[in-house]
């Protein structure tokens, strides 16, 4: 009778996956693209093809990928409208990537984000980037070669240009609306650029020749002023903004020694700590710790000497320190507290900051003074202390 109880009640309970999506029945988005085009939105939706990425299907010569745009009034309305061109229901909750068109990023992105934050359907953890200059259409319309997929493309070359290069940044949904509506702190976004022939990128073609057409390339980092774009960073500035932020996995760096980038040192650990004083003004402290190996030398010099190798780390700092001071100096320039200045201000001072700095901190962040304290440790030079440099005749540099 109790085995009978059992069995009864477990046909009550697992009743099953009553709210399951049939894969027959559904399409599954792996990227969005936003524009914004006299005052309407336009949204472009990548969907996989099934056919084309499954393991066990003979494969054709079809794109990976199929994208549908559509236009509406709002954000919500537009998305809505794609069942009119989509065969099934789409399901967002594998979305890879976010990507902002320029236009859109300019006029402010907040209605969009509110959107994203309330779907309870979608994920907060796809990547956000800013098509520069472009549109988020033109951007998802690139096919692009190893990955089928350009959503999966856009997501593993941020993961990998943060990774190895440094100079952007992987942003997430709840990091980016944080930044927004954080007292102290503007929000930056890694940006995407089309390089080559845009019209055959879009084509097969682009993927079936050794040399593509056109390519997607991760483009430094864009700074907004509370939830709008106001400015790209360069490559250097972008690479200074993740040393102040403490973003840094791995870079390569090179430092002039006797002609321009002849001795260039791999970073393999860092941190950094940003913390301030008030002595009549703001006073903002930057302590960088890095440890880094000699990964490349094109002049004659021996690491022998412990002399040398402290005066290479001397420079070596004075290069990073440089780094960040243009960083900042961009920053400034665009009226925009991207390092969060202000936030870590509010924490060491909060009477101060609530009494004197929150109501115009964009003014008192753009004359606050900066000090760095930067430490190099060099601990490898690789398999060899000196330069193969002097013992091959080469040509007068």
């Amino acid at each position: 009778m109790k085995k009978l109880l059992i069995i009864l009640l477990s046909l009550i309970i697992l009743t099953g996956c009553w709210s399951a999506a049939e894969l027959s029945d559904i399409t599954i988005a792996t990227a969005f693209g936003i524009d914004l085009v006299d005052d309407q939105f336009i949204v472009t939706l990548q969907v996989l093809n099934p056919a084309e990425v499954a393991g066990n299907e003979e494969k054709t010569s079809s794109s990976a990928v199929t994208n549908y745009t559509v236009t509406g009034d709002t954000l919500f309305e537009a998305i809505r409208k794609l069942t009119k061109t989509s065969p099934r229901k789409i399901f967002v909750s594998h979305i890879r990537a976010v990507i902002f068109g320029e236009a859109l990023a300019i006029e402010g992105i907040v209605d969009t984000l509110d959107f994203l934050m309330r779907d309870h359907e979608l994920r907060s953890d796809f990547m956000i980037a800013i098509a520069k200059h472009a549109t988020a259409e033109e951007v998802l319309s690139i096919m692009t070669p190893l990955e089928k997929i350009s959503a999966e493309k856009i997501y593993t070359s941020i993961q990998a240009s943060e990774e190895f290069w440094a100079p952007s940044k992987e942003i997430r949904l709840n990091e980016l609306t944080n930044a927004i509506i954080s007292e102290g702190k503007d929000p930056v976004v890694t940006g995407l650029e089309i390089v080559g022939d845009e019209e055959k990128g879009t084509t097969i073609d682009n993927v079936e020749t050794t040399i593509p057409y056109a390519s997607l390339f991760v483009e430094n980092l864009s700074v907004f002023n509370d939830d709008q774009l106001v400015g790209w960073l360069t490559e250097d500035e972008s690479k200074g903004f993740n040393f102040i932020t403490n973003n840094i996995a791995s870079t390569i760096e090179s430092l002039n020694w006797q002609h321009a980038n002849d001795i260039s040192l791999e970073i393999t650990k860092h941190q950094s700590k940003i913390s301030t004083e008030l002595d009549g003004e703001v006073v903002v402290e930057i302590r960088s710790e890095m440890v880094a190996n000699i990964a490349d030398v094109e002049t004659d010099v021996s690491f022998k000497s412990q002399d040398t190798l402290h005066e290479i780390e001397q420079r070596f700092a004075k290069k990073i320190e440089t780094l960040m001071l243009a960083s900042i100096e961009a920053a400034k320039g665009y009226h925009a507290d991207i390092f969060g200045f202000g936030e870590q201000l509010r924490r060491d001072h909060p009477r101060e900051w609530e009494a004197t700095y929150k109501e115009d901190w964009h003014t008192h962040f753009e004359t606050c003074s900066i000090r760095f304290d930067t430490k190099v440790e060099i601990r490898h030079g690789g398999m060899i202390t000196d330069p193969i440099y002097p013992e091959v005749d080469k040509p007068n540099r």
